[in-house]
């Protein structure tokens, strides 16, 4: 009999250098591993954001501002893919959790801060919104372009394996990943050896020193169980 380790160098000694392949990102990546680093192509958010549900003020930047005030909302900005206007000077408007602020806006008063003064004609939106802070400073509430991952980083290094648990294939699709270069997964060919074994399912007793075959079929399923492509292939005699 081989030491194991005798075994594993011969193996180690035999079996190919893994071959890079590049393939587009889906659920099919589960279970590889990268052949090469992927960076960001986004920045994530890609998107100046308020972390609170409030009103996106104009402000200058680095510098504080007496806020304190009723002021007309000029409009909504909600978290979903839409155009948003520039935020004129003296006017605020209405944000939710996550949506982009306008072009103009330096930070958000939460809503906690403000009191509803007056409402549209039609009843459905805020006329009128006074501010009860005065200490906001450029940034408050805001989620800056690229606070958690920026354009150009390294997300995953290559030799890490894109698992069906640990979420790497989230975060691949989270920063524009279209494609990725992996190692092709090997195919497996599992045999079993001796005279003495037979198919596990054969109709009929066993003879004396007949064996089944139960370490093939339990191999096959282990190795499918992995994700990898597998040959049954058969049993092969002592002779």
């Amino acid at each position: 009999m081989l030491p194991v380790s005798e075994a594993l160098s011969i193996i180690a000694t035999h079996v190919p250098s893994p071959q890079p392949t590049t393939i587009t990102l889906s659920q099919s990546a589960v279970g590889t591993v990268l052949a090469a680093d992927v960076k960001a192509a986004e920045s994530v958010p890609a998107f100046r954001a308020s972390i609170v549900d409030g009103y996106a003020i104009r402000i200058p930047t680095g510098s504080k501002t007496n806020t304190k005030g009723t002021f007309p909302v000029a409009f909504a900005s909600h978290a979903q893919g839409a155009e948003v206007p520039e935020l004129e000077e003296g006017k605020i408007a209405r944000i939710t959790t996550g949506a982009p602020l306008p072009p103009g806006a330096g930070a958000v008063v939460m809503v906690e801060d403000t009191i509803l003064k007056s409402m549209t004609a039609d009843g459905k939106e805020e006329a009128e919104i006074e501010i009860l802070t005065d200490d906001v400073k450029a940034g408050e509430n805001v989620r800056e372009v690229g606070s958690d991952v920026q354009a150009g980083d390294v997300v995953m290094r290559a030799g890490n394996g894109i698992s069906v648990v640990g979420g790497e294939l989230g975060l691949l699709a989270s920063v524009g990943t279209k494609e990725v270069t992996v190692y092709k997964k090997p195919l497996v060919g599992v045999l079993s050896t001796g005279d003495e074994i037979i198919e596990f399912g054969r109709e009929g007793g066993l003879k004396l020193g007949e064996v089944r075959d139960t370490n093939r079929p339990t191999l096959l399923t282990a190795v499918k169980a992995q994700g990898f492509e597998v040959m049954d292939l058969g049993i092969a005699s002592d002779k």
